[in-house]
């Protein structure tokens, strides 16, 4: 089993894997960017799910530095993406959402700092 981490960064990244026995933070190598999305990954995910993730991830590379982005409206929007995903994908990997080092307030303070998706699609 894998988790598959959320996570935006920078050149359109915003999956990534690890083996679920791996209990650091670390997050592991990237598996989805892009329109490419998961095509070069083991999980089948849909195109709709990918152009979300495509447009999120497009927000954190425009707007990131900018004081007056809403961080609390992109994690809503990045967490429903997570929840798709793991609607997608079921019991094939564990999905976790993190917040990006970026958005300083919420990182610092723990607000949500890794939340994971569960199969009812609530948040642990």
């Amino acid at each position: 089993m894998q988790i598959i981490t959320i996570m935006p960064d920078f050149l359109s990244a915003y999956a990534w894997a690890k083996d679920a026995e791996d209990d650091t933070t670390y997050v592991g190598g990237n598996i989805a960017a892009g329109e490419d999305g998961f095509e070069f990954s083991d999980f089948k995910v849909s195109a709709a799910l990918v152009q979300g993730f495509c447009a999120w991830v497009g927000r954190f590379e425009r707007y990131c530095d900018d004081p007056a982005f809403d961080w609390d409206e992109f994690h809503r929007d990045g967490i429903a993406l997570a929840r798709r995903l793991k609607a997608e994908i079921g019991d094939q990997a564990r999905v976790v959402y993190a917040i990006p080092m970026e958005d300083r307030k919420n990182r610092k303070n723990r607000f949500m700092d890794r939340l994971e998706i569960l199969a009812d699609g609530s948040l642990k």
